[in-house]
């Protein structure tokens, strides 16, 4: 009886140690979240705000910036609330006893949307320094090639 009592005590410190890990792992992607949320809309409302008022002529022009940013600002507000809910669940794990794995396998689908959505948006990061680079890489030729060029002005 004492033996079966120490194995029961055993299971249970091992099942709060896990769960404390969990917590702390939620915490920590949560404060992730946030990070991305905040560089998330200040990206956003940058992009907006400087198509607006035209300050930096870069990036070059491509699709409507103004667009692209209020995307990125939904991306950012989203990450907002992902962060709560990230947040407020690791509270939840050391406060209430409930089935964790269920919670977990019930957010899937949103959790799959909202990384696409951002691996989306991340993405097009690149989409916006390729035609940069091409402008670069075009610019170099030319001035490789300046001699030829120079020879035959029609061109």
């Amino acid at each position: 009886m004492e033996m079966k009592q120490l194995e029961i005590n055993s299971e249970t410190r091992e099942r709060e140690k896990l769960i404390i890990r969990i917590s702390g792992k939620e915490r920590s992607t949560g404060f992730l979240w946030l990070i991305a949320g905040f560089l998330g809309i200040a990206f956003g409302l940058f992009h907006i705000i400087n198509h607006q008022l035209g300050w930096l002529d870069w990036p070059p022009y491509i699709f409507e910036w103004n667009l692209y940013g209020f995307l990125i600002l939904a991306a950012g507000i989203a990450n907002l609330f992902v962060a709560r809910s990230s947040l407020s669940r690791s509270r939840k794990i050391l406060t209430e006893n409930s089935n964790i794995v269920e919670e977990y396998n019930r957010k899937l689908p949103f959790f799959l949307f909202i990384l696409l959505y951002n691996i989306f948006f991340g993405v097009a990061v690149v989409f916006r320094l390729l035609p940069a680079i091409m402008a670069l890489l075009n610019r170099n030729f030319v001035l490789k090639n300046r001699q030829k060029l120079a020879r035959h002005p029609d061109v």
